[in-house]
């Protein structure tokens, strides 16, 4: 015997046999699988980072927000993309010293774009120095005066129109001169 919560009145409970399950309702149709999107082109970078090994690199947009290190002492020749979209951006790092030739990043093919903005001049017990960029087309560190060292980071970001702004600095020896022409 129970009690009844809500009037307190006694009650016999008693099991009955158990009743047929209702009827289980269809299932629904599954949708249509959504439209496969375009192959883009294939990029230099694995992860973000682009082989700096090689003589020449000829970046893609689709490399855009990739890292290219700066590995091989007898210089790099980096080809940017011919104005490419806004906000198309790549980082530039030296983690070995370049010893001949120069560790360079061309505008495009077609001189469409130029570089502007600043990169900072730093050598050991110096203060800094700042180079401006206004038309130039080119970067070219040569491992001394003009940097190409270990410590040397900058970015290059474009404007969609015609314009590489960068920013940064470079690690140099010697006299520092500028880097961009």
């Amino acid at each position: 015997m129970s009690t009844c919560e809500s009037c307190g009145c006694n009650i016999t409970l008693s099991v009955g046999e158990k009743g047929d399950t209702g009827a289980t309702g269809a299932t629904g149709a599954t949708g249509s699988a959504g439209a496969t999107g375009a192959t883009g082109e294939t990029g230099l970078g694995t992860l973000g980072i682009i082989d700096g090994t090689t003589a020449t690199v000829a970046l893609l947009e689709a490399d855009t927000g990739s890292t290219l290190y700066f590995e091989r002492a007898t210089g790099v020749v980096v080809t940017l993309p011919d104005s490419p979209a806004e906000g198309t951006n790549y980082t530039f790092e030296v983690l070995t010293d370049v010893t001949s030739n120069a560790y360079t990043i061309n505008t495009g093919g077609f001189g469409l774009d130029v570089i502007e903005g600043y990169l900072y001049g730093k050598k050991a017990a110096t203060a800094d120095e700042l180079f401006l960029a206004t038309t130039d087309a080119q970067i070219s560190m040569n491992g001394t005066t003009s940097g190409g060292t270990k410590g040397t980071s900058f970015t290059l970001v474009h404007d969609g129109v015609s314009t590489w702004n960068v920013s940064g600095s470079f690690q140099g020896s010697g006299s520092l001169v500028t880097p961009l022409s």
